[in-house]
């Protein structure tokens, strides 16, 4: 789970935002190589314009992605996946232990097949609580990982932990 580039465009709402803006931050982040994240704000049609890489970030509204009561649903998640992920593209999520398996299930009904897995528990010597899945277009074996966020490390941290991060830590 790496980037190509360090410099990346950082999450600005789409309310905060008009729409030539968008659009330019697109096609820019496409002519760069770089990603785009979308904010917390909704993807919208101007953000898949320019053809670059998208973090659909979901926050607390989950714009987008919720049902009638306001919950995420992992059904209208799985269907913009489906409709707009990029046939090399890309679907990354995090869940429960326990609800992968009716995911994969329901995500493989929109072409959306494992190709990462990535055990995660917290603490050593104790079972893995989270999975990380990233889900792709094409069938293929899965590549098989476990992390350990806590450890013996000089923060606290699992060493394999604080190398995932690394890019995203800078130092003063």
């Amino acid at each position: 789970y790496t980037t190509k580039s360090f410099f990346n465009i950082s999450a600005m709402s789409f309310g905060a935002l008009s729409v030539p803006a968008i659009r330019a931050l697109s096609r820019g982040a496409k002519q760069a190589g770089i990603w785009l994240n979308t904010g917390e704000g909704a993807m919208s049609s101007f953000h898949l314009e320019g053809g670059c890489d998208l973090i659909f970030q979901i926050g607390t509204a989950k714009y987008g992605v919720r049902n009638e009561a306001g919950s995420l649903s992992e059904e209208k998640l799985r269907e913009v996946a489906g409709r707009v992920l990029a046939p090399e593209g890309r679907f990354s999520v995090v869940l429960p232990l326990g609800r992968e398996a009716e995911f994969l299930g329901l995500a493989a009904e929109y072409d959306l097949h494992p190709h990462r897995r990535c055990s995660i528990r917290y603490v050593p010597h104790r079972p893995p609580k989270r999975v990380l899945l990233e889900l792709r277009r094409r069938h293929g074996p899965v590549q098989e990982q476990e992390i350990t966020v806590e450890g013996d490390g000089p923060e606290g941290y699992d060493p394999a932990y604080q190398s995932l991060l690394s890019d995203l830590m800078t130092k003063f």
